[in-house]
């Protein structure tokens, strides 16, 4: 039977199957068992600081993980910070990639500030480093 209008939404999206998901899942997968991950977080976090957090209150900015995560999808499917911004606030799978919170989006300005503020050398350290732990 056909109605016109769902009543109650699901409270879990469903799971997509695309390539891009798989991908996704994949990249997420290397990046958690990596054996360097902490280092390059650490290091991105040091120059996504700065000089340290400048004040204590306010909203919570993005994560040093999430910027790696950010960093990694811009270079990987070559996106401007518009069409990554779009698709991260538009593609269930690569939301769940960043680890975003339901109703939590990035902006164009976020995502480039908080980019742009990783040196070369970070993202060099974080090409030697973000390999699969040995088992």
């Amino acid at each position: 039977m056909r109605i016109r209008k769902k009543l109650q939404l699901f409270l879990v999206p469903a799971k997509v199957t695309c390539d891009r998901t798989v991908e996704l899942e994949e990249m997420g997968r290397i990046l958690d068992e990596s054996a360097g991950v902490d280092k390059v977080l650490e290091q991105i976090l040091l120059d996504i600081n700065g000089e340290g957090p400048r004040k204590k209150t306010g909203r919570n900015g993005v994560t040093a993980e999430q910027v790696l995560r950010l960093g990694l999808l811009r270079k990987r499917h070559e996106l401007s910070y518009r069409e990554l911004a779009t698709a991260t606030n538009d593609s269930i799978s690569m939301r769940q990639f960043l680890n975003l919170a339901p109703g939590q989006g990035l902006k164009k300005s976020a995502i480039q500030g908080n980019l742009k503020k990783v040196k070369e050398t970070t993202w060099a350290v974080s090409n030697t480093q973000l390999t699969p732990r040995k088992k």
